[in-house]
């Protein structure tokens, strides 16, 4: 408590107004709060996952992916159907280092921040810079593999 796991570990079958929907006045708290599972899903895929619309180019002709790698995760794998096309971001944790596979639609571009201040592109996409604890590289569509040999995420 508080927490989504709370919820489940009272046997909610949806999303409580308040956390302490248990032990709240019953006139305060209504148990069908399914629009909040939006914003956990959102969280998932833009936060986890990294998938994002560029807010100086909107609807995707450019993404930003930039994924948060939790340490209490081994795994994140996620997609987004934007109108150029399906934009995917999937990480995983792998002897002691991170890789991460991006996939950028047809006719759109994305940056790319890897976590981790050592990674490299499979395929020889040179990074452009680091920032915040990232390697920053610029993507056009395609499909690409990163590796960072030792990920502090």
């Amino acid at each position: 408590y508080p927490g989504w796991g709370y919820m489940v570990g009272k046997d909610a079958t949806t999303v409580w107004e308040l956390w302490n929907g248990d032990t709240a006045d019953p006139a305060m708290n209504s148990g069908n709060h399914v629009m909040l599972i939006g914003d956990l899903a959102l969280w998932m895929y833009e936060d986890l996952a990294g998938i994002r619309p560029d807010p100086d180019r909107p609807g995707f002709k450019h993404a930003i992916i930039s994924p948060v790698a939790v340490p209490a995760l081994t795994y994140v794998n996620a997609w987004h159907k934007s109108p150029y096309g399906v934009v995917k971001s999937s990480w995983k944790r792998a002897g002691g280092g991170l890789s991460l596979q991006v996939t950028i639609p047809p006719n759109t571009t994305a940056t790319v921040y890897v976590p981790g201040s050592n990674a490299t592109e499979t395929g020889g996409l040179k990074p452009l810079r680091s920032e915040g604890g990232a390697t920053v590289f610029e993507a056009s569509s395609g499909s690409y593999a990163f590796t960072v040999q030792s990920d502090r995420q």
